[in-house]
């Protein structure tokens, strides 16, 4: 098995009311950009893409990436902040950590055949929430539920990444945390709901 460390990265973005002032010219444009951009990276690492608007007041889209590289999540941001309808999405959080294991490795493409699932992305909702290593250590791991050590990395210890499609199942889970936490609901950490979306359905949805 591959235990080499991925980087897993959740970037929180916001869009700037200034992009509705664009002609829809130039909307047009500026969604094909950005795309053009955004494509590139999908065959390097994996990538999924969630819409929040509507759902906090402080975000519009998550992008999750998981990469070997922090230079090459470096230069994703660059260039799809450069590009298009992303010179008016800004990040208003940003959380990096670790995980491990081969789960995470880039899908291989494979002449002839259809590419492999992408390693996250897979169920309709997302529940984002940094959490402590304790409360970390007492959640087993399934291929739903996503823990990145962020020590040395980021403020906070680890966060929480889980994908279902049932919002009780997430309430359940975060039950076991918060009692890890010796702390109650609500009084913790910001939690994170994200509607999975692909990504040209997104900038769509934006206007």
């Amino acid at each position: 098995m591959n235990d080499k460390p991925q980087y897993m990265n959740f970037l929180f973005l916001r869009l700037d009311p200034a992009y509705h002032q664009l002609m829809i010219n130039e909307k047009v444009v500026a969604k094909q950009e950005f795309m053009a951009s955004f494509d590139t990276f999908q065959s390097k690492m994996p990538v999924a893409s969630y819409v929040m608007t509507g759902l906090r007041a402080d975000c519009d889209v998550l992008l999750w990436r998981v990469s070997q590289s922090l230079d090459e999540l470096h230069h994703m941001a660059c260039r799809l902040q450069d590009s298009g309808i992303g010179r008016f999405l800004y990040p208003v959080y940003s959380f990096l950590g670790t995980v491990l294991g081969a789960q995470y490795a880039p899908p291989p493409q494979v002449y002839g055949k259809p590419p492999s699932p992408c390693p996250i992305g897979n169920s309709p909702y997302l529940f984002v929430r940094p959490l402590s290593a304790k409360a970390a250590a007492r959640l087993a791991r399934t291929p739903r539920l996503h823990v990145a050590d962020c020590s040395g990395l980021d403020d906070q210890e680890c966060v929480l990444a889980f994908e279902t499609s049932d919002l009780a199942e997430y309430r359940a889970l975060l039950s076991d945390v918060e009692s890890a936490n010796g702390s109650s609901e609500g009084s913790g950490p910001p939690n994170f709901a994200c509607l999975l979306r692909e990504m040209r359905d997104i900038v769509d949805s934006l206007g």
